[in-house]
């Protein structure tokens, strides 16, 4: 199977009324680095958002904190596998939104054509329910001793070391233009170059669409709010904006918003 390694950061952002998550998540072991909110306008973004802020776009900034390291999970998954519902209530069980060693995001590969792609061509997936953690660093496929399986791979990937390398986000929402800004920063600690894949995950935290026994999917992936190769310079560091139109897409609301970034290695 098919796998690409998940070096470093995992931040997660609840949009606007939710009390906000940012931890660094440092995917290989490193220690704790801080997360900063960005205001500006990134050259990345539309001329469009290059203007002072009205006091509702103000209300609308994301304050953030940090928390320890994180694991990074993706639950391959599909409506119609009655297994999956199974898998999914233990990472709901096992997932402490107070304490979390891990956030995880729902592929729902019948139901969003991204996730799908990213099952099949990425992960090269062959049946569901499967988890990929870390980026594929270990996958586990089916619902048998799940819980347990799970427990170990989630404490050997809290144990892989880490580059030096940290990230800040910032997610700002527009009202009027239904619009999410996501600018992220990162900072190559390194005495080398960096190269790899930024991804910034934006799902639901209660989602429309039902798994097998009925229940709404939670944090299922919606689209991608940035989705680049990048390039960082030793010691150096880079800022990248991209705004996310969510017209495009039914019943979706800024309060049930969660956003997730990601780098993998090359």
């Amino acid at each position: 199977m098919k796998s690409r390694n998940l070096l470093l950061v995992l931040v997660i952002i609840t949009i606007v009324i939710f009390v906000a998550f940012v931890p660094y998540i440092d995917l290989e072991n490193k220690e704790l680095d801080s997360a900063i909110i960005e205001d500006e306008t990134n050259e990345n973004a539309s001329n469009n958002n290059e203007k002072e802020q009205t006091p509702d776009e103000k209300n609308n900034e994301i304050n953030n904190i940090t928390t320890n390291r994180i694991v990074f999970i993706e639950e391959g998954t599909s409506s119609w596998c009655y297994n999956c519902a199974d898998v999914a209530s233990v990472l709901d069980e096992l997932y402490n939104p107070d304490d979390p060693d891990f956030y995880y995001i729902s592929m729902v590969e019948d139901k969003n054509d991204k996730a799908n792609s990213r099952l099949y061509s990425d992960y090269n997936a062959f049946g569901f329910p499967t988890v990929y953690i870390d980026g594929g660093y270990s996958v586990i496929a089916g619902s048998k001793d799940f819980k347990s399986n799970f427990k170990q791979k989630l404490s050997e990937a809290k144990s892989r070391k880490a580059s030096d390398i940290s990230l800040n986000v910032s997610s700002e929402w527009n009202e009027t233009r239904k619009e999410l800004k996501n600018t992220v920063t990162v900072y190559n600690n390194e005495d080398e170059i960096y190269m790899g894949r930024l991804r910034v995950y934006i799902s639901e935290m209660i989602s429309p669409w039902p798994d097998w026994n009925g229940d709404p999917y939670k944090f299922a992936f919606v689209d991608y709010g940035l989705d680049k190769n990048i390039i960082i310079d030793a010691n150096e560091n880079k800022t990248f904006s991209e705004i996310w139109d969510s017209t495009g897409f039914s019943n979706v609301y800024k309060e049930n918003l969660w956003v997730v970034a990601v780098v993998f290695n090359s």
